[in-house]
């Protein structure tokens, strides 16, 4: 016995140095062929991707073109009337008439002859107001009011588009539109109002914003339709969550586009809610986007400077967020009035990526990613916005007095550079796993067999020890000798000798391998085990086993099939008859590896019976 041993695991560790000489050429072959596969799958994706959304925007454009709508309108910018808190302007041009900042309590009065609209089949006035009560007469006839009770309450009224139902036969009447502003420095011009179509004003006013309602639905969709699959995925993978910053930044800003361009008129009219939606979406949006950097913030390379500055930006916004909804639902401060801490945050958070940038760059001598060039264009953008938005708004005024984004441009590059990007910290991940599995399968397959081997064997045995104690399910281990595998190298050759172990090995295969793990331990030495399995399951495998064993053996000429077994289940103990000093045996315990010795004797027992020894 002695000696056999020394003879098995000299062959072992030869067997060990073959393995990683083959095994390494097939593991590279195996990476270069994932990694191309990887490449052609993500070429065409991303082909598909751009024809479907081409396709669709193209397809979307022509259906809203302005030449399919036959529609009339008046626009009624010039010779208005305009009286501010008793003070008269006459001659007045809207879109060109500015004025100073207005205030809560301020009062506007805007007076115009209708003119005449036979021409128009269903005449609607589009009045656009800024945190304002409005009501619209006819004369001395009020014919809408809109926000009287949210201005007595002291709430937040809202701003956009008001549609006003005008009577026929309205000609050269005095139209009197008051607004009496109910937020601080709300205003300082008035958008020129126009007399519509009622019937398709709505489409041909989106002939013109066909591409920002495109971009605005895009981000909308694809927010959250990402954002339930991170959910549902964060529960396997906790790199979800950079999925779920990418998503939740996608929807606040596409909810934020709609607003910011009225485009959320072709889905409702309610001024109150467009204003929730836009200023939270807003205010919400920096802290997926500051998040999204965590896991370049944890490297441990990083100044710590640059840590607190990150989770300092994290807990302002934060609190920001929480402050804007309280203030709101008490009705102390509305959410106009702390918009430009939005602003701060979102400076803050553009100097966070630039030093993250800097750092890459200039320090761990990186190149610029694909995210990074997307965010540094799409900051670009965004600067020039904020900086435009707040010189129109405290400093020119705003064009025609009336102020829309394109913010969701430069959005649209960062989800393209934030997806990109994340697609490659799969396919890096993915490779990186596939890598790690053939490694593992190196580690824990025997070559000639394709069973597990000897360190398969241990771990699914340690397997068994952790789960003792917390299942009840019963188990069963069966140690195997396959006999005559000396004689036969000796006699034809190992390479009949490999013929032998590889014909054995497919009957455990075919027989265990669906009710449990079947290893090869050693030259002639084989485990299985069984989980989940009763004494009667366990005999009837061993009878199959026999049977195709003998099955083998009616077409072997020079080789045969023979074996000794021996097998125990959970919590058995070894019968009177094994506890003798020839099996030598104490047990101590009745755990997994007590189980195996008690199988691992009964075998040698079965083969000291049958006279065969080991040949």
């Amino acid at each position: 016995m002695e000696k056999n041993n020394e003879l098995y695991y000299t062959e072992r560790i030869h067997f060990k140095i073959t393995v990683y000489e083959d095994e390494n050429a097939e593991n590279y072959n195996f990476m270069e062929e994932f990694k191309k596969l990887n490449l052609r799958q993500k070429i065409i994706s991303f082909i598909v991707m751009f024809l479907i959304t081409v396709t669709t925007i193209a397809v979307f454009m022509s259906m809203t073109s302005a030449k399919r709508v036959d529609s009339d309108e008046i626009e009624l910018d010039d010779g208005w009337s305009v009286t501010i808190n008793g003070k008269e302007y006459d001659n007045v041009t809207l879109s060109k008439f500015r004025f100073k900042m207005c205030n809560r309590g301020d009062v506007l009065t805007l007076r115009h002859i209708v003119p005449r609209y036979d021409i128009i089949s269903l005449p609607t006035l589009e009045v656009y107001t800024t945190h304002s009560a409005i009501k619209v007469y006819l004369d001395d006839e009020v014919i809408y009011t809109y926000g009287q009770r949210l201005y007595d309450e002291n709430k937040l009224l809202g701003y956009g588009n008001h549609f006003v139902n005008m009577p026929y036969g309205a000609n050269s009447k005095w139209l009197t539109v008051e607004m009496t502003v109910s937020e601080e420095n709300a205003l300082d011009g008035v958008k020129a109002m126009k007399l519509l179509d009622g019937n398709s004003a709505m489409v041909k006013d989106l002939s013109g914003k066909r591409v920002n309602l495109s971009i605005a639905m895009f981000l909308i969709v694809f927010g959250v339709i990402i954002m339930v699959l991170s959910m549902l995925m964060l529960r396997r993978a906790v790199n979800f969550v950079q999925t779920f910053c990418i998503a939740l930044f996608s929807f606040l800003i596409g909810c934020w586009t709609l607003c910011n361009n009225e485009l959320i008129e072709y889905f409702t009219t309610d001024l109150l809610m467009k204003s929730y939606l836009e200023y939270y979406s807003l205010y919400i949006s920096p802290l997926p986007l500051t998040y999204y950097f965590r896991d370049k913030i944890d490297v441990r390379s990083n100044p710590k400077w640059l840590k607190v500055y990150f989770w300092g930006i994290i807990a302002a916004e934060i609190v920001y967020i929480a402050s804007a909804v309280i203030l709101q639902e008490a009705n102390l401060v509305h959410l106009p009035q702390i918009l430009v801490g939005s602003h701060i945050l979102m400076i803050l958070t553009i100097v966070l990526i630039l030093m993250i940038s800097v750092i890459d760059i200039k320090v761990r001598k990186q190149r610029p990613t694909v995210v990074m060039i997307g965010f540094l264009i799409a900051i670009a953008i965004v600067v020039v916005e904020l900086i435009r938005f707040n010189i129109e708004k405290y400093i020119t005024g705003f064009t025609k007095n009336a102020y829309s984004s394109d913010t969701c441009f430069a959005v649209l590059i960062i989800v393209i550079s934030m997806l990109l990007d994340y697609g490659n910290k799969t396919s890096k991940s993915l490779y990186e796993n596939a890598q790690r599995a053939v490694l593992e399968q190196m580690a824990y397959m025997d070559e000639l067999t394709g069973l597990g081997n000897r360190r398969m064997c241990e771990k699914k045995i340690t397997e068994l020890e952790e789960k003792e104690m917390s299942s009840d399910s019963v188990y069963a281990i069966v140690s195997l000798d396959l006999n005559f595998l000396k004689r036969t190298n000796d006699t034809y050759g190992h390479k009949k000798g490999d013929e032998l172990i590889k014909s054995f090995s497919d009957v455990l295969s075919n027989v265990f391998s669906l009710y449990g793990t079947v290893t090869r331990t050693g030259g002639d030495e084989f485990v299985v085990i069984l989980d989940d399995i009763t004494e009667e399951k366990v005999k009837s495998l061993l009878a199959q086993m026999l049977e195709q064993m003998e099955e083998k053996n009616k077409y072997a000429s020079d080789v045969i099939l023979s074996t000794a077994y021996g097998y125990a289940m959970k919590g058995e103990s070894p019968s009177k008859q094994e506890k003798t000093e020839e099996v030598k045996l104490k047990v101590v315990d009745i755990g997994p590896r007590a189980v195996y010795r008690i199988a691992d004797d009964r075998m040698y027992e079965n083969k000291r019976k049958s006279k065969l020894g080991r040949q």
